[in-house]
């Protein structure tokens, strides 16, 4: 292991880079949102014209590497960590090497890791990680960080083995017991994970993606009111984000509280426009409220921006009969049908509607 021993005239770099750090993700998959306002083009636009004046820049070139890994423009974040890389290179074959090199070795090659991995680049994000390895192995970032790409991969023995060592190395990192929980989750060791969800909340409990996962337990587990508590201090954190709207959809949609679930599908499309699924549970929640001009809206909505969503025709096939509207409701059912929907009430209903439309052959 190499100690990094930092110059003052480099900690406000260092202090720069952990403060975006505060608003990096702790799951590998998922971008958490930040409440700090950084104007990053503007610190991106300096840094080129610093650059461009003076090519061996390097605090120029390695805040570049930090501001587009933020924007996720992974592609630029490793060129300018290679260059950023090859200026420390030569400042070290010139004999006069760069203050905290190691440090900034070791950060290039975790972060240009991480671009890689975000970009699937798997094998090579590895290599980089070893690297990172090579000249701090008891940094509790880059463990997390390595056992996320393992996680990606569904090689859930490896990743428990490095977020475990994270953890052993610094237990108050919130991460690695986010991250053991993920694990525990997806192996669905449910209790396991809710003890290490609770674990990460006590150190960080503005962090709402434990009580997220917390609440889709919940969910799974038909424990729909603790989901319910879980979900909403999860939205009271990170009201955004259209997945926790919709799981507390499907908690009030099982307690058949059908209005609150409508508000919330409502509130999922507004965040995302063409979640289907949400749309078709919306139609649903509309039909049981009798809202049935508005289950149509959608219908039609569903079917024109998705023309393989088959049990949308189906649905708009049984509105239309209820309507008395038995040729639209037949050309919808005869559609469904075409498209492969086995429903046996899909033909019961296409044989009643060729029945009223007196096509006793088609009906029988």
């Amino acid at each position: 292991m190499i100690l990094f021993k930092i110059q003052p005239r480099d900690l406000l770099l260092i202090l720069f880079f952990l403060l975006y750090a505060l608003a990096f993700d702790a799951f590998g998959q998922i971008t958490l949102k930040s409440d700090k306002k950084i104007p990053i083009q503007d610190i991106i636009d300096y840094n080129l014209a610093m650059l461009n004046e003076d090519p061996q820049n390097f605090r120029a070139a390695i805040s570049l590497v930090e501001s587009y890994y933020r924007i996720q423009d992974y592609q630029k974040s490793i060129l300018y960590a290679n260059i950023s890389e090859d200026i420390l290179l030569d400042m070290s074959k010139s004999g006069i090497p760069y203050d905290n090199q190691n440090f900034y070795m070791f950060y290039i090659h975790q972060t240009r890791g991480k671009s890689r991995h975000r970009l699937g680049m798997y094998g090579r994000a590895l290599e980089e990680y070893k690297q990172a390895l090579m000249l701090n192995d008891s940094d509790g970032d880059l463990l997390v960080d390595i056992g996320n790409l393992y996680y990606n991969q569904a090689r859930y023995d490896s990743a428990m083995y490095y977020f475990r060592l994270a953890d052993s190395i610094d237990p108050l990192n919130f991460k690695s017991k986010f991250n053991i929980a993920n694990v525990f989750y997806v192996l669905k060791d449910y209790d396991s994970a809710l003890f290490y969800y609770e674990k990460s909340i006590r150190i960080k409990a503005d962090f709402p993606y434990a009580f997220f996962y917390k609440g889709c337990i919940y969910n799974e587990t038909e424990n729909y009111n603790l989901a319910i508590q879980e979900l909403n201090t999860a939205i009271n954190l990170w009201p955004e984000n259209p997945q926790i709207f919709y799981q507390r959809a499907l908690a009030y949609s099982s307690l058949n509280q059908h209005q609150k679930a409508l508000n919330d599908w409502d509130q999922v499309i507004s965040l995302d426009s063409i979640n289907y699924e949400a749309i078709r549970k919306r139609v649903q929640a509309n039909l049981l409220l009798k809202h049935d001009k508005d289950a149509i809206t959608d219908l039609d909505h569903l079917i024109k921006i998705n023309e393989s969503e088959v049990e949308a025709y189906y649905l708009r096939g049984n509105y239309f009969l209820v309507h008395k509207e038995y040729e639209k409701a037949l050309d919808d059912f005869n559609t469904a049908l075409q498209r492969g929907l086995d429903y046996p009430e899909l033909y019961y209903f296409a044989g009643y509607a060729n029945m009223k439309l007196k096509n006793e052959t088609e009906a029988c």
